[in-house]
């Protein structure tokens, strides 16, 4: 069985091929989210955590609030930063199979995510190889993303609508 033949992004049956640089782009968007879940867990583990801080912080302030308490708070505030980073990842791929899919909403989106997290690195002390890696996948995605044929291929998907 031979593969249709395509023109101007549409095969012989009606469906719009898909680009390779939107395949770039999902799976950069998918190794981002991946990186950031890794640089959460990681950051947890070395004792930088919101946790962390927020426990240096308590103690450092109020010398008067007991060791089991500033523990609870640290518990906490780690349990709440692990739920919110899992959610926004599952967000994070939810958007990139929009993208996959020819949402122009999602593009946007993930573009203005990708430079957040350019600007999120580039203004840390605490960045890690693992945030510099998950950045580059993001903005590598972005990049794919506003390629001539990605432009192409949403353009086309706007049309079939």
């Amino acid at each position: 069985m031979s593969n249709p033949t395509t023109h101007a992004g549409l095969n012989v049956r009606g469906h719009i091929a898909r680009p390779t640089t939107i395949t770039i782009a999902f799976w950069a968007f998918i190794a981002s989210t991946l990186l950031g879940l890794a640089n959460g867990v990681v950051t947890l583990l070395s004792g930088d955590s919101v946790g962390q801080i927020a426990q240096t912080a308590i103690a450092g302030d109020r010398s008067d609030v007991p060791s089991v308490q500033i523990s609870q708070v640290t518990t906490a505030t780690n349990a709440s930063a692990l739920v919110f980073s899992v959610i926004m990842s599952l967000l994070y791929v939810v958007f990139a199979a929009k993208v996959r899919a020819g949402r122009n909403w999602a593009r946007i989106l993930l573009t203005v995510v990708a430079g957040l997290q350019l600007l999120a690195i580039t203004f840390s002390q605490s960045t890690t190889t693992l945030g510099y890696m998950g950045a580059l996948c993001a903005v590598v995605g972005a990049v794919a993303c506003l390629a001539k044929p990605s432009n192409e291929y949403f353009a086309a998907k706007k049309a079939a609508r």
